[in-house]
């Protein structure tokens, strides 16, 4: 796209007061008095700063508010590409409905503990036993966690007794099955390993085949919960 003086003009000006960055091929960009994020795909021409700068001022609806994709940092930034380009083009949410349509049925903390029993019966039988499960809606992504695996102590009469409670954020009464389901199985592998180790996610793995990739949609899931504004099934 070409410029005539006056626009490259206003875009020199405007480069000389924002704040620009260049990270993993996406250009930033903050215009003076403005809060908001630009991104661009950066490509071949995306040196002229000042021709980016005035395509942020003339097509700003093509534009949108840069995702920090904080669920995902730990992933490739290939894959992170991957989920920019979705946002990019309002696909994310139907990404995620494609993959997963269904919702389950688990709605009490007593439905919780019988499915989480079930699956314990199922693949370990001779892990120390929980005593209770219920759902909690004082984990959130604020404290960064989704479930949580506690020990408690208490005297009963007169000996001190632990008992083993499982907890799963409340957000996930709504969520697909399958996020539920790896979640539970998450907790319940911490039954048998406490640490996050190669052991640990091979027993995930054998408890849900493919547990990796819904580690990776569930987090999806979650930026793009974030995206909404406000909490939403999916």
């Amino acid at each position: 796209m070409a410029f005539n003086a006056a626009t490259r003009a206003w875009g020199e000006s405007i480069f000389s007061e924002a704040s620009f960055s260049y990270q993993h091929k996406y250009l930033t960009f903050t215009p003076p008095g403005r809060t908001g994020v630009y991104w661009y795909r950066a490509n071949a021409r995306a040196h002229d700063w000042a021709e980016f700068a005035t395509l942020v001022h003339f097509y700003a609806v093509r534009w949108r508010p840069m995702t920090a994709l904080k669920y995902l940092q730990a992933y490739p930034q290939t894959l992170q590409d991957q989920v920019r380009q979705l946002i990019e083009r309002d696909q994310l949410g139907s990404y995620l409905n494609e993959r997963y349509p269904q919702r389950h049925a688990v709605q009490s903390d007593k439905a919780l503990y019988a499915y989480a029993l079930e699956l314990k019966q199922e693949y370990l039988r001779n892990a120390p036993s929980f005593d209770k499960v219920l759902f909690d809606n004082r984990l959130d992504l604020t404290h960064r966690a989704l479930g949580l695996h506690t020990t408690i102590s208490r005297v009963q009469g007169g000996k001190l007794k632990a008992k083993k409670e499982l907890r799963v954020a409340s957000l996930f009464k709504d969520a697909a099955p399958e996020f539920l389901k790896m979640i539970v199985v998450h907790e319940l592998a911490h039954l048998k390993e406490s640490d996050h180790n190669k052991a640990f996610y091979k027993l995930c793995e054998y408890m849900l085949p493919g547990y990796h990739q819904l580690e990776f949609d569930l987090r999806v899931y979650l930026t793009w919960r974030d995206m909404q504004g406000k909490p939403k099934a999916l």
